[in-house]
């Protein structure tokens, strides 16, 4: 039950990738060449803020995937922390996944989208009402649930969908699901991977996609 922490995470309602993506076209088209070099000498098309920026729309895309109220309606999983925070670290990881195909050209944006994650999940739990001197141990036991599923998943990749269907069962339903709504999860799981999969980089990291509807899995 992670430590206890069952009540709901944020919604993240209210469209955080569009208002992102409002902010950089005022800075970056609405401003025109005229402001560009101000724009450069403040660093906004450096490399580590492209890789910031693309990093917080792919993390936002996957936080507003995992809030889909189908997962709770169709796929049977609930409606608390523990479970909502295994469906984000389900989509961060599927996003990383299509990141290390990129080798070491991807490792700084890999790495700032494990930042964002963990930006976003801390103030979730500090929400919660956990205080700051419980904080840091509440991130590290999350962490560590989301390193032993992550090794979980990856172990499936390239197997039988049992595989990834025993890591999904242990981690996401806790053990407590009806077979049905096992195959649906690992089905769409499969079918998310393998169109990320198919993006050209450029289209991932403009993240001008979305997650398919998890009712959706044939």
């Amino acid at each position: 039950a992670l430590g206890g922490l069952r009540r709901g995470m944020s919604t993240g309602q209210g469209d955080d990738k569009e208002e992102w993506r409002v902010e950089w076209a005022v800075k970056e088209n609405k401003l025109g060449e005229r402001y560009k070099w101000l724009l450069s000498a403040m660093g906004f098309y450096s490399e580590d803020a492209k890789s910031e920026r693309a990093a917080s729309l792919l993390y936002v895309s996957a936080r507003k995937q995992a809030a889909r109220k189908e997962f709770t309606q169709y796929l049977g999983v609930k409606e608390d922390f523990s479970t909502r925070f295994y469906l984000e670290c389900l989509h961060v990881w599927m996003l990383l996944v299509r990141l290390r195909r990129e080798g070491e050209a991807s490792k700084q944006i890999r790495q700032d989208v494990f930042d964002r994650f963990w930006q976003d999940i801390t103030k979730q739990i500090h929400a919660l009402g956990v205080k700051p001197i419980a904080l840091s141990a509440r991130v590290r036991e999350l962490q560590n649930a989301f390193y032993g599923a992550a090794i979980a998943y990856d172990y499936s990749l390239g197997t039988s969908d049992a595989i990834l269907a025993s890591a999904l069962y242990r981690n996401v339903y806790g053990h407590d699901c009806k077979a049905r709504h096992l195959l649906m999860l690992t089905a769409y799981v499969r079918r998310e991977l393998d169109a990320i999969d198919n993006m050209d980089l450029e289209q991932f990291l403009d993240a001008n996609w979305s997650f398919g509807n998890p009712h959706d899995t044939h």
